[in-house]
């Protein structure tokens, strides 16, 4: 079985949560992620301790050219097995991984989606990336609030501060109308010259990723350790009380259902759960 893993995947699309049960299978131990509120696995992701200096660049698509290596030091609290896992917003970009020999042993991982699922990521970004941050009982408080909070919404809801933006996004009529916005902003509209600089590159980074997805081809050097899971894959169930993506997942890294904690698939049916009841309040009225 290969060590060294990498999953891509659009914003909103749940690859970080995918990243935080893949984790727990290869190592074998139930790590303490946590579910927000708003169905986020972002908190606790000890996968991340597994890539050296690529903060900067992990979801541009210099990741690949300039990825030095994975480190994989043995440490019980995060890292028993010696593994590699990171995640990334870019979608692989095939030419520079063969010219780079720091993936020689690593397999990839593609979250595909359609667009009839942009709806339901935007809604998850929305959640993910502005009510976390806005939430003055969560953790994200004291985050810099993103300017691109304001360039995107301001024209929707007007100048406010943060306490009152928050309070106009918890009726639920101004956050379907925000994130229905948001996703032709997004996938739709090219940026005009007024808007900020970090939402252009945002815009164009994730229209790429959708467009490589939508005509996902991947290399015949590269099918071998390749793992391509649908969206919405990562929610159906199927007959072993797992989920499709769940099995495709043990599947490609040469493992079977012995290997995922109890634990952890609590975890995934709650995450599951919290899905559905996003998808019924803001995807599917």
């Amino acid at each position: 079985m290969g060590k060294e893993f990498c999953i891509s995947f659009l914003p909103g699309s749940s690859g970080r949560f995918l990243a935080n049960v893949f984790w727990d299978i290869l190592q074998q131990t139930s790590y303490d992620w946590e579910l927000t509120a708003e169905n986020s696995a972002h908190t606790g992701g000890y996968y991340s301790d597994t890539t050296k200096n690529i903060n900067n660049i992990r979801n541009t698509i210099g990741l690949y050219s300039m990825f030095k290596n994975f480190d994989k030091i043995i440490n019980p609290n995060y890292n028993p097995n010696g593994h590699g896992l990171m995640t990334t917003h870019s979608f692989p970009d095939w030419k520079n991984i063969r010219l780079n020999s720091n993936f020689s042993e690593t397999k990839f991982i593609i979250v595909t989606v359609n667009e009839a699922d942009l709806l339901e990521i935007c809604t998850n970004i929305f959640f993910k990336n502005t009510m976390d941050k806005l939430n003055p009982d969560t953790p994200d408080t004291e985050m810099p609030w993103p300017i691109w909070i304001h360039s995107m919404y301001e024209n929707l809801i007007g100048p406010c501060n943060r306490e009152d933006l928050y309070n106009l996004l918890l009726v639920e009529e101004h956050s379907k109308k925000i994130i229905k916005e948001s996703m032709i902003q997004m996938f739709y509209m090219t940026p005009s010259d007024t808007v900020d600089e970090e939402v252009k590159i945002e815009f164009y980074h994730n229209k790429q990723f959708l467009e490589e997805n939508i005509n996902l081809s991947i290399p015949d050097d590269f099918k071998q350790q390749t793992l391509v899971i649908s969206y919405n894959d990562l929610f159906t169930a199927n007959d072993t009380n797992h989920y499709v993506a769940l099995d495709q997942l043990l599947f490609f890294a040469g493992l079977d259902s012995s290997h995922v904690l109890p634990e952890t698939l609590t975890k995934y049916h709650q995450y599951v759960i919290g899905r559905n009841n996003l998808v019924d309040t803001y995807v599917n009225n």
